[in-house]
């Protein structure tokens, strides 16, 4: 590694000493580090009395820098202030990324409607159980929503729970099955860990401490008044800059830290059991089977609409190849509709009630929380607004 650096070992030595970007990068700095002599090496270099030729290169080493006081911390803090910038342009972009995810999921008026349609529909599914009437639910029924599929006829278009509250939200108000669009930034912090991301605001800021104490340590050792030492001097300048951001950045964490706690509550699931990236990845996962269900039903609809155009091609075809008398008998064939279902009105509350009698319980029933209170929580008169904001 030290073959690496193509200078001699004095200039190496003298460079270290100056805190000279130029002479060392960073991962000079890191290949310094590693081969930093124990007091053992140095005590032996320090007994040789003879020719220096006839050391070998890490001997010569070792001589050249074994001078310099407590070298490992002052690479160290050398590394950190060359690295700073660096860390800063990881930290703060993933930073903003989960703020402005805290505040879509806080603010979306049109991801809180899906919810409420959630759970109006398993009040519905479970009006008949102890499990009705509830006033919330845990955020993971979401993800069972693409496993509970309905069985019997009539089904095949839409096969599960999913795609049914795609298809109800779509038809009550087309607006509402693009919530994604108010939580954009969703995907990119389910792919975040905030405790390792705070975890590097506290390193940053345990650095920072450490080249404080560094600085007070080499103000107390004082060198020899032949020998120019920078250190204390440019680690100075860099924590008039880096002091600041540090401070600010830790208060940011806080911050992030605070309201992501409170988001979780305020969705109604526990701090202290439900991990931050737990909450982000559920929520990303049913935004992405809800898309695809919406793609499945546009597909399905599509191949309805081209069947009853060949449906009516044929029609048309057999009302021209067939006599005049019995023409008539042609006007009793039905019409399918665009969506390949028949008659929209009416359809969406028989076909829960093709879900509720062929459910698939166990672990696909609902997961909801039994409320004495129902303020706030009540039915409307169509069983589709289920007020959540004040979920405990």
């Amino acid at each position: 590694m030290l073959a690496r650096i193509k200078w001699s070992y004095p200039d190496i030595r003298d460079a270290i000493w100056n805190i000279d970007d130029h002479r060392l990068s960073v991962d000079n700095l890191m290949a310094i580090r590693q081969y930093i002599p124990t007091k053992e090496e140095i005590e032996t270099i320090k007994e040789y009395e003879g020719d220096v030729e006839m050391l070998g290169n890490a001997e010569r080493y070792f001589r050249s820098i074994m001078y310099i006081p407590r070298l490992a911390d002052r690479v160290s803090c050398m590394i950190f202030r060359r690295r700073f910038k660096h860390e800063l342009e990881e930290i703060i972009p993933r930073l903003d990324t989960l703020q402005y995810a805290i505040s879509e999921l806080r603010d979306s008026i049109r991801f809180k409607r899906v919810l409420k349609t959630v759970l109006a529909i398993g009040n519905h599914l479970n009006s008949q159980t102890i499990r009705g009437n509830a006033y919330g639910f845990h955020l993971d029924a979401l993800l069972k929503m693409r496993d509970t599929r309905a069985e019997g006829e009539g089904v095949s278009n839409m096969p599960t729970l999913l795609h049914y509250l795609v298809y109800f939200l779509a038809k009550s108000d087309d607006s509402v099955v693009n919530f994604k669009e108010d939580i954009c930034h969703l995907e990119a912090a389910a792919k975040l860990s905030p405790p390792t991301l705070f975890a590097s605001v506290n390193t940053l800021s345990a650095s920072i401490n450490q080249i404080k104490e560094e600085i007070c340590a080499h103000r107390r050792k004082r060198t020899s008044v032949l020998q120019i030492d920078r250190f204390a001097e440019a680690m100075e300048e860099f924590l008039i800059e880096a002091g600041p951001i540090t401070n600010n950045l830790k208060a940011m964490t806080r911050d992030t830290e605070d309201r992501l706690r409170d988001l979780i509550v305020y969705y109604g699931e526990d701090p202290a059991t439900t991990k931050s990236e737990e909450f982000f990845a559920i929520i990303d996962s049913f935004s992405t089977s809800f898309a695809k269900a919406q793609q499945e039903i546009h597909e399905a609809h599509e191949r309805a609409a081209r069947k009853q155009r060949q449906q009516e091609m044929i029609k048309k075809r057999h009302i021209v190849d067939t006599p005049v008398h019995s023409a008539s008998s042609g006007n009793s064939c039905q019409t399918l509709s665009a969506d390949g279902g028949g008659n929209d009105e009416g359809e969406f509350e028989n076909v829960l009630r093709e879900l509720k009698a062929g459910l698939r319980h166990g672990d696909h029933s609902w997961r909801v929380a039994q409320r004495n209170r129902r303020s706030d929580g009540t039915l409307t008169s169509d069983g589709t607004e289920i007020l959540l904001e004040n979920l405990p």
